[in-house]
């Protein structure tokens, strides 16, 4: 297989039509697996049946795929053959036992020469697999003898998998019945129960840019690459996306939106023309496309630069130097591992590739190129030995859930088998289990340096205890690479692994306990598994940590899982918030160089509440993409407004940078495909009486506008009274932002202002300027306090009211005559809900906004965009505007 370098981002077309492929498996396969889950006996407890179908079927599927490949005794229908075989000649019903649990724990975890020969007659020629998928499971140990399942659940079962076409390399998209491993991982974590854990699957699109916009940059900070040999001035053309190039306007695109995207291409070509964009930094910036940059690049470096650059990847142990690491601490089922393989492995392919043309020019500096061809040579083929490098050296991943760790193994042996053209191949295929955990990433030993007399009284011999197993587990994991190992060899040094492991964790799992953060439960187990990540990776983290962190943690209140676990020492406790405990967690983890980028909800950094975590960013110079739940959303099931955070720890004086609140459609005319190719940064200076460090601010004019509010140094919240008249504006809403003099419900929340300013701030808060003020502060969806107290205004008090008493009365005359009345039915009671169609006084807001534009000092140009923000979306699909 070769490995090219996708030049765009990753076809969002494709992606769409994955899911709804997915979409339809998932819907056909639900019934199946509760079919399959009621016929399975012997195992009485819910949860441990669901989990064990889980198991059971995540194996069925994985041999699904390499039986398609021949691998199993030549035969594409093993599973049905062998089935069909048991019953004619053992009988109804002795699959399950005689044929399946001889195939997993004799055959598939077994060399062949270790195994009886009844067992080689009863499989045929079966292939031994390296891995823990096909070893006796916790909950096989545990009901032993008195699991079993009737002949008729499998059947069943394979002939709705026999309906759909199994393809072990991604799929073509051109079939709507086939299946492939990503699709897997997509309908197997979907499987399990999201809303609880807060977790949802990451799609392509946005597990690939956070990548990319991490990945790729550690790796010219580490190997001291220069944008240099590009030439950007001259080329900067073949660097930006081609959504944003296409002259025309693309699909939903308004006139007005057409301006901007234009505008900011001629912006970036002039900044390249001029010498502004020179690192990769101002590469991510840009938008500009960071895998052609790379891969335009890799054929000009001499020698020792390509060298620098594979052992960035790759690891120098001469030097005591350590490959990359990528880590994401909420692993799940591995989107973001699967999208981080993705973007490395035609990296490593075009290092190689620029290294045997440096070998056959004799231009090899001396270095031991040839040496490390000849070490990937020695591999089943090139991307065999690329793609088991990226998993075994560069890939790590901890969940709290075991199913997920399940299926994301799963999915990554199914990517190294996707290379093999020969089933005795897979015999050299490495164990993965000790970079991909299962275990609670907030509790546990995060640092070597947490290890203390208190801690441990021997602390000082349990480090050298952990630097010992770490010594020998760098060691197997490069005797895997090497394939150094036969199956007994890999078996006794493993289990010597695990049980060091285990030993230590017991130690550390004790002083949590003496801590309060850890206690037994009545069945014996403890609340939660700790993940002590010094014990696990403490070559990585005592050499300074993770190169890059990325990831989707789970949006979940601290107040659901308190009773479960508790966290101590977080400087984020305060944002009650799973996720900005990961966050902090990651940072902690991030070595002084490395790159961090997640989705996250867009109150991280838009609320009071999450203003910790905003504390902490300040160190870093960060990026900040924000994305809408209305029109279109990214997960399914989740009414979230979302906000994607890159951070990299500043040398110099951090810098801030922002877009706009992307909006998009959904459906068959969606724009999601150019989304990520479209993101327009701006720089944010900050603005100290700014109550928001980092508004949404997508241009310049944006910038210029709130600068040009807080010019007049006053505030709403000056002008607020105890005695005066109330006005109420309403606390919830998306597109439009109302307030009123009387209260309509308990959405609408008062505040105070002497009567004779009453008709300015009223108009001012239903005004188009105060909508696009709230959206680039909140969290998109309420309107709380801060938004209104703080809101930067003029001298109200010294102006002519007259005009504002004309418009208020108007205004409220419009909504009058434009309200409704519907009735709620609630669980216990019900309510008449009166509501306002408010863009029915569009035009009136307009001159509300004329007004306000004269009294802040806008511009025509600045006056336009307010009056025109996010118009398409408030006034319907079909809006446009010049």
């Amino acid at each position: 297989m070769q490995f090219e370098m996708s030049r765009f981002t990753p076809p969002s077309t494709q992606d769409v039509n994955t899911e709804r492929v997915a979409n339809h498996f998932y819907e056909e396969f639900q019934q199946q697996r509760e079919a399959f889950q009621a016929s399975i006996r012997g195992i009485p407890a819910e949860h441990d049946r669901n989990w064990y179908a889980s198991v059971l079927i995540s194996r069925l599927m994985f041999i699904y795929f390499i039986q398609q490949k021949g691998f199993l005794n030549n035969n594409t229908d093993y599973l049905r053959e062998r089935l069909e075989w048991s019953t004619t000649h053992r009988g109804p019903h002795r699959y399950y036992r005689d044929v399946l649990q001889t195939l997993f724990f004799q055959g598939l975890s077994c060399e062949p020469k270790q195994r009886n020969p009844a067992v080689n007659q009863l499989l045929g020629d079966v292939p031994y697999l390296n891995s823990s998928l096909f070893v006796l499971h916790p909950l096989e140990e545990r009901y032993g003898a008195a699991l079993d399942i009737p002949d008729h659940a499998f059947a069943q079962l394979f002939t709705f998998f026999d309906t759909w076409r199994w393809c072990v390399h991604r799929r073509s998209g051109t079939d709507k019945r086939e299946i492939d491993p990503d699709m897997m991982g997509y309908i197997l974590e979907k499987d399990i129960n999201q809303k609880q854990t807060g977790a949802y699957y990451t799609r392509d699109d946005i597990s690939g840019y956070i990548c990319r916009s991490t990945i790729i940059p550690v790796l010219f900070d580490k190997a001291e690459l220069s944008l240099a040999p590009l030439n950007i001035a001259q080329n900067i053309s073949k660097y930006i996306y081609p959504a944003m190039q296409q002259t025309e306007p693309l699909p939903t695109e308004t006139t007005h939106e057409h301006a901007i995207r234009r505008a900011q291409v001629a912006a970036i070509v002039a900044a390249a023309k001029a010498g502004q964009i020179t690192t990769i930094n101002d590469a991510i910036t840009a938008n500009l496309n960071l895998e052609a940059l790379i891969s335009d690049l890799i054929p000009l470096l001499t020698a020792p630069q390509v060298y620098a650059l594979y052992t960035v990847l790759a690891g120098d142990p001469a030097r005591g130097q350590l490959p990359l690491s990528v880590l994401d601490p909420t692993v799940g089922s591995g989107a973001f591992l699967f999208a981080a393989l993705q973007i490395l492995q035609p990296i490593y392919a075009a290092v190689l590739n620029r290294m045997e043309e440096l070998v056959a020019q004799k231009q090899t500096a001396g270095l031991p190129l040839q040496e490390v061809l000849a070490e990937a040579n020695g591999h089943a083929n090139r991307a065999s030995f690329i793609t088991k490098s990226i998993i075994l050296h560069n890939l790590y991943g901890v969940d709290l859930m075991a199913e997920a760790v399940e299926i994301c193994k799963l999915r990554l042996w199914l990517r190294m088998v996707a290379d093999l053209d020969h089933a005795q191949h897979l015999a050299s295929l490495p164990d993965i289990d000790v970079n991909i955990q299962t275990g609670n990433a907030l509790v546990g030993f995060a640092q070597p340096a947490e290890i203390s007399d208190q801690v441990a009284p021997d602390h000082a011999q349990l480090l050298a205890e952990i630097q010992d197993v770490q010594r020998e587990l760098d060691s197997y994991r490069a005797a895997q690479l090497r394939s150094d190992l036969d199956h007994v060899g890999r078996r006794i040094l493993r289990c010597r692994i695990h049980q060091r492991l285990e030993a230590i964790n017991a130690h550390l799992d004790h002083a949590l306990q003496q801590a309060g953060l850890l206690w037994v439960l009545p069945n014996g187990s403890y609340n939660t598994q700790p993940f002590h990540w010094c014990s696990v990776w403490f070559t990585i983290l005592n050499s300074g940590g993770f190169d890059v962190i990325v990831g989707n943690p789970p949006y979940l209140a601290y107040s659901n899982v308190k009773h479960i676990y508790r966290i101590v020492n977080y400087q984020t406790e305060d944002t009650g918030n799973v996720y900005a405990f990961i966050i902090e967690r990651a940072l902690n983890l991030l070595s002084e160089r490395g790159r961090f980028g997640m989705i996250v909800p867009i109150a991280s950094i838009s609320t009071e509440r999450m203003r910790s975590l905003q504390h902490i960013y300040r160190h870093y110079t960060q990026w900040h993409s924000h994305y809408a739940v209305r029109p279109g959303k990214f997960f399914a099931g989740v009414d979230m407004n979302l906000t994607i955070t890159l951070l990299h720890r500043a040398t110099t004086a951090p810098r801030v940078y922002s877009t706009s609140y992307y909006r998009w459609f959904s459906g068959k005319h969606s724009d999601r495909r150019y989304l990520f190719e479209k993101i327009i940064y701006c720089y944010w200076p900050g603005i100290p009486t700014h109550a928001n460090p980092v508004p949404k601010v997508g241009q310049p004019i944006e910038v210029t506008l709130l600068k040009k509010m807080h010019a007049h140094r006053k505030k709403l919240k000056d002008f607020v009274v105890k005695d005066g008249v109330a006005i109420y504006y309403h606390s919830g809403g998306r597109y439009w932002r109302k307030a009123l003099l009387v209260k309509l419900s308990s959405h609408y929340k008062p505040i105070i202002v002497p009567e004779a300013i009453r008709p300015v701030v009223l108009v001012l808060l239903n005004s188009q300027l105060f909508y696009w003020y709230w959206i680039i502060n909140s969290n998109c969806m309420d309107v709380v306090s801060r938004e209104v107290l703080e809101l930067p205004v003029f001298d109200i008090s010294a102006i002519d009211v007259r005009p504002y008493i004309e418009l208020e009365q108007a205004l409220l005359a419009t909504y009058a005559a434009h309200q409704t009345t519907r009735l709620r039915r609630g669980a216990i009671i019900q309510m008449r809900e009166i509501n306002i169609d408010a863009a029915r006084a569009k035009p009136l807001l307009d001159r509300i906004d004329c007004l306000l534009a004269k009294h802040y000092g806008f511009t025509d140009e600045e006056l336009e965009f307010i009056v025109n923000y996010d118009l398409k979306y408030r006034m319907g699909s079909g809006s446009t505007y010049s």
